[in-house]
């Protein structure tokens, strides 16, 4: 058989592969970033409230490098354990500072009509949350 044959009788089994998996389309880099950005933003809250300050800086994420992203089903739901880092600037009063490297571990559950996320997290103790992410 000629290696062009070959090559077309791979892609269409990967083809086949992929649009019969039962998991469904994986989440974006974009929801990936909103999810990130929501647990970042509930850790700032948090410290904020705790140090008795007025406000959080504004943050934003860039370089999301995704190094594991494994499907898992949660309580009948086609959930993401999704894990790498990211590179973080603050801006603050003076100055940007940047972090690069940050290490990231979300779980993003997919809903049962498939047109919404939720960001899963949870906790030591055994409780568990989730938050809707924005579209």
């Amino acid at each position: 058989m000629p290696k062009f044959a070959i090559r077309i009788v791979a892609l269409m089994v990967v083809g086949l592969l992929v649009a019969c998996s039962s998991y469904g389309p994986t989440p974006s880099r974009k929801l990936v970033q909103k999810a990130i950005a929501l647990q970042l933003s509930q850790t700032q809250a948090t410290l904020t409230q705790q140090l008795n300050l007025d406000s959080s800086p504004p943050f934003e994420i860039n370089r999301i490098r995704i190094h594991t992203r494994e499907p898992l089903i949660v309580e009948d739901l086609t959930t993401f354990h999704i894990a790498g880092d990211y590179d973080l600037t603050l801006t603050l009063s003076d100055r940007d500072v940047q972090q690069k490297h940050n290490p990231f571990d979300v779980y993003i559950q997919r809903q049962i009509q498939g047109q919404t996320w939720r960001l899963i997290k949870r906790y030591p103790d055994g409780t568990g949350y989730s938050y809707l992410l924005p579209n």
